[in-house]
């Protein structure tokens, strides 16, 4: 069985499987790009490691970030970790204009371990390059189908999409794992072609290739055919065989509705507004395959995410989950994802939230690897003011996967609730993926004091994936500010436009401008309707100066059970 490297340096210990540091025994909290950054200088010690190359290695190529200044930053904190400058003999030397080296001597350190595999996006060759959706979508079915193998660790889905356009053996170096599997995919017409090969991270030996070429109508089997014999290759070539498992394909007899259904993935993941391109792309699958359970439950999360953040009213979103949640709990009770957003709807559309944490809890022990489950229960407990265990249990999804930002999102409004700003500040690390971000920096900033602060993390969330909800968030910022004149003009537009403006986030701008009376007003109607936001009367900051007239306000409605 494969051999676990470690690296020691110091006082450090880097685990490159686990991705985590930790000083004479004790794990050490860093954010991702220092220790990326970290990362590279040990496989290179004494070396210089170019900023060229960090950059690379951080951001993919077009992606639209102050590279220079995101490096320098995630730099700066990396020395934080490793200690002052000025200590002797100081661990990372500065080679100016050029790049960085690590100074301190590295032992590597080997233990027993696992196997361990990245499954890589394909990489799509087709003529017009519009099998983006496809690509992701095998990948992420293919990670599905060996999730169950024993004794194989698959890196963090969040982190391999990072990783999608370095060349493959160097991809699996920076995520830790000893073997990738890579490919390409080709669309031409009505036929379908898919390479894919087992590489070694090392030395970028290929130990299988395999051709699959069908028509496009047989992507359904082509796609069991595929994990079947990735499977086999990798339980013959990592683990010697022995191993007894069954692949499951994708659950629809429909290609259309599974081509739909990876479109929605797609969406989903530019987040801001092309969530409802999603949900589109959803319930046109489902009218192709009414029984299309992970479409359903797909459906379910997209729908809180829109009423969330301000895509669809709070009241039709909740209606939409609740349907979609309760056909897929009805069609397939047995799956661990079906008992997650039936928890959902207990919980959004019924506020029962005693058997929305059993449904939840549930969920989780059916499949303790995903994620979903620990994120909603975690938010249900901060709700109730039980942060330590709503933290705990974020940390547990969170440590499945770390470069995927839903799991970051629910880490960070557990800190965001406790109050624990500092920490909430460093998990909402702004990127292209992960835009919300800039939003709750500027929440935190805003209730520091920190006006300015907060407009610029405004201003660029306006420029991201985020514009509308920023936008929104941008007018009541003005308001608190006193720019009375400016907020007012920035919201008759909205209103003008016909664009949703959430009762919410009324009764916010409403408190913003002193205006109390109509604050309540708004924010009993965003109860009403079932705001996403509602559900944080108790512990949600912004509301701290309303809190106890609010809560009286709404005491004549039913307490949750």
């Amino acid at each position: 069985m494969p051999a676990r490297t470690r690296y020691r340096f110091g006082s450090f210990e880097l685990d490159p499987l686990a991705h985590e540091l930790s000083r004479e025994g004790e794990r050490v909290r860093i954010q991702d790009h220092p220790l990326r950054i970290l990362e590279a200088l040990v496989l290179r010690p004494g070396e210089l490691v170019t900023r060229e190359e960090l950059i690379a290695a951080l951001w993919p190529p077009g992606t639209f970030v102050d590279s220079e200044h995101g490096l320098n930053t995630a730099v700066r904190k990396l020395r934080q970790t490793l200690g002052p400058a000025h200590s002797r003999p100081a661990a990372l030397e500065t080679v100016p204009r050029r790049g960085y080296r690590l100074t301190l001597p590295v032992e590597t350190l080997e233990a027993h371990e696992r196997a361990s595999l990245a499954v890589l996006p394909l990489e799509d060759l087709s003529p017009a390059r519009d099998q983006t959706h496809l690509c992701e979508g095998l990948a992420e079915e293919l990670v599905r189908a060996l999730a169950p193998v024993p004794g194989l660790r698959i890196a963090q889905r969040g982190a391999t999409y990072r990783s999608r356009d370095e060349e493959p053996a160097r991809a699996g170096l920076q995520l830790g794992v000893r073997h990738v599997l890579a490919g390409s995919l080709r669309s031409d017409g009505e036929r379908l072609r898919i390479d894919c090969r087992l590489l070694e991270s090392a030395t970028g030996r290929e130990l299988w290739s395999g051709r699959f070429d069908r028509r496009l109508t047989d992507l359904l089997l082509l796609e069991e055919e595929i994990a079947g014999e990735v499977v086999r290759s990798v339980l013959e070539r990592l683990l010697s065989g022995g191993a007894d498992v069954t692949t499951a394909g994708p659950r629809t007899a429909s290609a259309d509705a599974y081509d739909l259904f990876l479109r929605a993935r797609a969406a989903w993941r530019l987040r801001g507004h092309s969530i409802l391109r999603a949900i589109s792309l959803l319930e046109r699958a489902l009218l192709r395959d009414p029984q299309y359970v992970p479409a359903l439950q797909f459906l379910a999360a997209c729908c809180y995410s829109a009423g969330a953040g301000g895509h669809l009213p709070a009241s039709e979103a909740v209606l939409r989950l609740a349907g979609a949640a309760r056909r897929a709990f009805a069609l397939a009770p047995e799956d661990a994802a079906s008992w997650v957003v039936e928890g959902m709807r207990r919980e959004w559309a019924e506020r029962r939230l005693r058997a929305a944490a059993e449904a939840y809890r549930e969920g989780i022990a059916r499949a303790p690897r995903e994620t979903l489950g620990y994120g909603w229960l975690a938010l249900l407990l901060a709700s109730q003011g039980r942060f330590d265990d709503a933290i705990a249990t974020a940390r547990r999804g969170h440590a499945i996967d770390p470069g995927e930002p839903p799991t970051a999102t629910y880490l960070g409004w557990s800190y965001f609730f406790a109050r624990r700003f500092d920490d909430a500040f460093a998990v909402f690390e702004p990127t292209p993926e992960f835009a919300i971000a800039w939003i709750v920096r500027a929440w935190i900033h805003e209730l520091r004091g920190r006006w300015d602060d907060a407009l610029a993390a405004l201003d660029e969330a306006v420029a991201s994936n985020e514009t509308r909800w920023a936008r929104r968030e941008r007018i009541r910022l003005l308001a608190a500010m006193g720019r009375e004149a400016e907020a007012l003009d920035a919201y008759e537009a909205i209103v003008e436009s016909g664009a949703l403006f959430p009762a919410f986030e009324r009764g916010l701008l409403a408190l913003a401008r002193g205006d109390r009376r109509l604050a309540l007003d708004e924010l009993a109607i965003a109860h009403a309707e079932r705001s996403p936001w509602m559900r944080f009367v108790r512990v949600d900051p912004r509301l701290d100066g309303l809190r106890s007239e609010l809560t009286r306000k709404l005491s004549r409605r039913s307490s949750p059970t």
